[in-house]
C-alpha cells in the first residue's frame, strides 16, 4: 500500500448510496483498508476490496451533474449484494491524481499470475505463467516474479481485457502489447478475481 494515504482531500461527493438527492461539496479519505466520503449530509464508507471499477470523466445517469470546472472520478462497488455508485469531482489535475492513487493503493501488493513474455514478434515462446507481487509506479507496471518482469507504460501499445484457457479452465486475463527495444511483445496477466483485472485495466487506460 502507499505510504500516505489520501486523508480529507476537499472535493465535490455524491453518492447513489448517501442521503442527498444530488452532490455537495465534501472530503474523501483513503485508508489501507477503506474509502470515507464525507459531506454535511452523512458519510459513506466501503472496503478498497469492493471497488469493482474507477472511471475518470464519466458521470452515470443515476446522479446529478457535475459543476463544470471539475472532472469526475466515478467508483462502482458492491454494497450488500449489489452493485453502488460513489462520485467525487475536483480539478483536472486533482481528479485523475486521486483515481491513479487509489488504482495504486488497491493494486499494490497483489500477487498475480504473469506470463511475460507470452509472445514476442510473431512467435510464441516456451514461457509459462509465474506468481508475482504486483507494484505500481506512475510509469510502469513491476512484478516481483522470478525474472523479475516490469512493462513500462510509455512503451505500451494497446492491451485487452479477454478469456483463456488456464490449467484447463477459461480464466479471465489482461493481454498487454509494449514495444521494447523495436520488438513488440505481449504479455498475460491473470488476477485472482475480477476487480484487480478491470483496475489493472483502467491504470493502463489512465497512464
Amino acid at each position: 500500500m502507499a505510504a500516505n494515504p489520501i486523508s480529507g482531500l476537499p472535493t465535490y461527493v455524491d453518492t447513489e448510496t448517501g442521503p442527498q438527492e444530488n452532490g455537495t461539496e465534501g472530503s474523501v479519505s483513503v485508508t489501507e483498508q477503506k474509502i470515507i466520503l464525507s459531506s454535511s449530509d452523512g458519510e459513506t464508507t466501503f472496503p478498497l476490496s469492493a471497488v469493482a471499477d474507477i472511471r475518470v470523466g464519466h458521470v452515470p445517469d443515476i446522479l446529478g451533474p457535475v459543476p463544470s470546472e471539475k472532472v469526475p472520478v466515478t467508483i462502482a462497488f458492491s454494497s450488500d449484494s449489489t452493485l453502488s455508485v460513489a462520485l467525487i469531482a475536483n480539478q483536472e489535475a486533482v481528479a485523475e491524481k486521486f483515481a491513479l492513487r487509489l488504482i495504486k493503493e488497491i493494486l499494490d501488493g497483489t500477487t498475480i499470475r504473469v506470463k511475460h513474455p507470452a509472445r514476442v514478434g510473431d512467435s510464441d515462446p516456451k514461457s509459462s505463467f509465474e506468481q508475482g507481487v504486483v507494484s505500481v509506479y506512475p510509469d510502469r507496471l513491476h512484478f516481483d516474479t522470478g525474472q523479475d518482469a516490469q512493462i513500462e507504460t510509455d512503451n505500451v501499445r494497446g492491451f485487452k481485457q479477454t478469456r483463456k484457457t488456464v490449467q484447463g479452465a477459461q480464466k479471465p486475463l489482461v493481454a498487454i502489447d509494449f514495444v521494447r527495444d523495436g520488438t513488440l511483445f505481449r504479455s498475460l496477466l491473470q488476477a485472482h478475481d475480477p476487480q484487480i483485472t478491470s483496475v489493472l485495466g483502467r491504470f493502463l487506460q489512465y497512464t
